[in-house]
C-alpha cells in the first residue's frame, strides 16, 4: 500500500479546517490512510507544498499547535516545524502515559478489591 493516500478534510466537526484557514489562507487538513493520522499542509511563499505536522486526532491541539508556530514564527524567527514538533512530543509522551495507565487500571482494581473477589477479609478465609 503506497504511502501518501491521502483524503483531504474540509469539514469536520470542531471546525478545525476553517479554524485553520483563519490562521493562514494556504493551510489544508488531508489525512493519512496509511498512516492513519491528520496531517496539516501550506504553501510557502514560492508556491511549494509543506507538511506543518501530523496529529492522531483532529481537535483543538491541532489550531493551538499551529497558532503558536505561526506566532512564534513571526515573533522570534523560530521555525515553527520545530516548535509543532515539540508540542507534538509532549503530546504523545502525554497520550503514552494514559495509555500506561490505562492498562495498569485492572490490575489497581484487582489490588484494591482483592479482599471481595479472593474471598478474604480482615485476614480471614471466607468459605471454608
Amino acid at each position: 500500500m503506497p504511502k501518501d493516500i491521502r483524503v483531504q478534510i474540509k469539514q469536520h466537526v470542531s471546525d478545525v479546517p476553517r479554524r485553520l484557514v483563519e490562521i493562514d489562507s494556504e493551510l489544508e487538513v488531508w489525512y493519512n490512510l496509511f498512516s492513519e493520522m491528520f496531517e496539516v499542509w501550506g504553501k510557502d511563499a514560492a508556491d511549494r507544498t509543506y507538511c506543518l505536522g501530523t496529529w492522531p486526532r483532529l481537535d483543538v491541539r491541532v489550531v493551538r499547535a499551529v497558532r503558536k508556530g505561526y506566532w512564534l514564527a513571526r515573533n522570534t524567527g523560530d521555525p515553527y516545524r520545530a516548535v509543532i514538533r515539540e508540542q507534538n512530543d509532549q503530546e504523545y509522551k502525554e497520550d503514552k502515559r494514559l495509555e500506561q495507565e490505562r492498562e495498569e487500571l485492572p490490575n489497581i482494581i484487582k489490588g484494591e478489591t482483592r479482599w471481595l473477589i479472593g474471598g478474604q477479609w480482615r485476614g480471614c478465609e471466607v468459605g471454608v
